[in-house]
């Protein structure tokens, strides 16, 4: 009897114990879980800029996955917080990890010498998240390091469960009939591949689905009361920065035929590529160079060229990042 009462209690211990545990990982999880936007930015070498860009303005967390963008989920796993792991580059310098605790209270009220977990991005998905691979929860913030460089970001609002909810409740209706070209984009391999397929009606370039999945293209219609081709179509390119859009641009005004690429919107803001894929003969008009536009609240915020966007809406130049879209819509110069 005595044996029977004692492995009754014990039983009961272990099951209170594991109902403890899994109420403690709910409301850890359940804190996480949210928006977060962008709070700022501190360096540990003092020669550094404090003006360094954060890898993303706006991220959501929920169910153990962090949304960066549309075109950029990525699960991420808690483990046990290692110095020379997280802070590998500070560790081979030999830097002292209470130094660097004494700085992350000063500036995040932050503690990495209380710290038992942190949290590591799937290593499958996190190269559209670049450059984050660690990030730590303290709370009341998010920080990623990266190198000597922290990010830290507050949270802003309710949780988005995915990247489809985020568009729905973001982006709103433009573009929500479109089908997204993936990123990143090689305008190239799009010319060769594509060009010809939007040229085959001979009239001069059509929508068309024969180029997906790689490529979904639209050609701007002055008779659509779609919002996006309205904008597109009646978009000044020339004062946008185009030095040879003048005999293209508006396109609806001039007669010309805009044909554009949807890409995955970035939280609110949707990214597209204008094209003038027009056949010209005797040189009759100089061609548009492709550009790209942003658009935030159904109005057009900016423009750039000349460089090719990858997942993380950084748009590079010869290998070499030259901008990147940011949360308002502006292009930001790198």
């Amino acid at each position: 009897m005595i044996r029977r009462t004692e492995t009754a209690r014990t039983l009961a211990l272990v099951l209170a114990l594991l109902v403890g545990l899994v109420a403690h990982t709910f409301v850890s999880g359940a804190e996480i879980d949210g928006k977060w936007h962008f709070e700022k930015t501190i360096t540990y070498v003092k020669h550094r800029s404090l003006e360094e860009s954060p890898p993303f303005d706006e991220l959501a967390i929920q169910d153990g996955e962090v949304t960066f963008s549309l075109s950029c989920s990525v699960d991420f796993v808690p483990q046990d917080y290692f110095f020379s792991e997280v802070f590998q580059g500070l560790a081979k310098e030999g830097e002292d990890p209470s130094a660097l605790d004494k700085f992350l209270r000063k500036n995040l009220d932050f503690s990495i010498s209380h710290t038992k977990k942190s949290y590591t991005l799937s290593i499958q998905k996190r190269k559209c998240a670049r450059p984050a691979v660690f990030f730590f929860y303290t709370g009341k913030r998010i920080i990623f390091p990266v190198g000597e460089i922290f990010y830290s970001y507050v949270k802003s609002g309710r949780a988005v469960s995915s990247a489809q909810a985020m568009q729905a409740g973001l982006t709103g209706e433009l573009v929500k009939n479109y089908k997204k070209t993936p990123l990143p984009f090689d305008f190239y391999q799009y010319f060769s591949a594509c060009r010809p397929k939007i040229l085959a009606a001979k009239r001069g370039p059509q929508t068309t689905t024969n180029c997906a999945p790689e490529y979904y293209p639209y050609v701007a219609d002055p008779n659509s009361n779609d919002t996006l081709m309205k904008l597109i179509g009646n978009h000044d390119y020339v004062k946008g920065g185009s030095e040879s859009a003048y005999e293209f641009s508006p396109p609806f005004q001039e007669k010309r035929a805009a044909t554009f690429l949807v890409f995955a919107p970035m939280l609110q803001v949707v990214l597209v590529r204008v094209d003038d894929f027009e056949i010209v003969q005797n040189e009759d008009r100089t061609i548009m160079t492709g550009v790209y536009l942003s658009i935030k609240d159904n109005k057009v915020v900016d423009q750039i060229s000349g460089c090719t966007f990858d997942p993380t809406y950084t748009c590079s130049e010869d290998g070499r990042p030259v901008a990147r879209l940011t949360a308002s819509g502006k292009f930001q110069q790198l």
